[in-house]
């Protein structure tokens, strides 16, 4: 049997990670065996999130945030990522939407924001 948990209180939304297990049945006993644990590039959230409000799908922030199953004050947050500059964006879009170790996460990225675009390069190596 396959089991996969995404890293959501009520399992039904995309989280910032998702993790697959196997649960076998051998000689009666339990045996869980581990996938790998995979992270969702927080930037590639943010544009998700942007496009949904964009699109005119959803009027408001609070009605997205509803939707979402989180609070109008998170997706904020999310979105405010994409004030980071440019050329940063780009470089964390390259690292591609999902990862296996966790490279960077939303909060790191939320304190680089307060930094001017050459400082926001050298805090994230790029």
């Amino acid at each position: 049997m396959r089991a996969v948990h995404n890293g959501s209180p009520n399992y039904t939304n995309k989280r910032t990670f998702k993790l697959e297990f196997d649960i076998l049945l051998a000689n009666n006993k339990l045996k869980v065996s581990k996938k790998k644990k995979t992270y969702k590039n927080p930037i590639y959230t943010a544009i998700e999130w942007r496009k949904m409000l964009n699109s005119g799908q959803y009027k408001s922030k609070v009605e997205l945030a509803k939707y979402l199953g989180v609070s109008r004050v998170r997706v904020v947050q999310m979105l405010n990522l994409l004030k980071l500059d440019s050329q940063v964006i780009d470089k964390l879009k390259e690292v591609g939407e999902t990862f296996d170790k966790k490279l960077f996460g939303e909060k790191t990225l939320r304190a680089v924001l307060k930094l001017n675009p050459e400082n926001q390069k050298l805090r994230l190596n790029l």
